[in-house]
């Protein structure tokens, strides 16, 4: 699966590391040094997965305007184990937690997880908003017009065949 994913982590071996292991996984990247500099990039917003290394609460609540510019779903690196560090960042907005001493396949796999889920909303918004029929109830029906082309009318009671009549016709 490929993607657009960004990297925000201040050192500059751990990018350039973390760079080559998501090239070699096939992920287009853009890494930058601070959530800062995320902000001004001019790709804002178009990521399909965003990788956050955080250290210190302070990058936490750093994290809250990135996670509300962008729709795309982010996951923090980070080498503290503690329970509340994690749920810190989980209460930010981050959709994961993931440890720097981790295995890369794992980092992988939750990432196109990640990737899989945002696609999938992302389809299913476009699907709500094109396929839904816009049709107004008054007190003597149906009034207004569609937005789609056709509407099938269906009995509301209607929950496909009945097993028990099929099983019937059988003996």
């Amino acid at each position: 699966m490929s993607g657009t994913i960004l990297i925000v982590d201040a050192v500059a071996t751990n990018r350039l590391s973390l760079r080559m292991r998501l090239n070699k996984a096939r992920y287009t990247v853009q890494a930058v040094h601070s959530i800062q500099e995320a902000l001004l990039s001019q790709q804002a917003g178009s990521w399909d997965a965003v990788i956050l290394s955080v250290e210190t609460p302070k990058d936490i609540f750093s994290l809250s305007a990135l996670v509300e510019k962008t729709s795309a779903p982010v996951l923090a690196l980070t080498q503290n184990e503690s329970a509340g560090f994690r749920m810190l960042a989980l209460k930010a907005g981050v959709e994961d937690v993931l440890l720097k001493s981790g295995s890369i396949d794992y980092l992988l796999a939750r990432l196109r997880c990640l990737i899989r889920m945002r696609h999938t909303r992302l389809e299913l918004n476009v699907r709500e908003d094109t396929n839904r029929p816009r049709v107004q109830r008054t007190r003597f029906g149906l009034a207004g017009k569609t937005q789609s082309s056709s509407i099938s009318i269906r009995n509301p009671n209607w929950t496909g065949f009945d097993r028990k009549a099929r099983y019937r016709q059988r003996f």
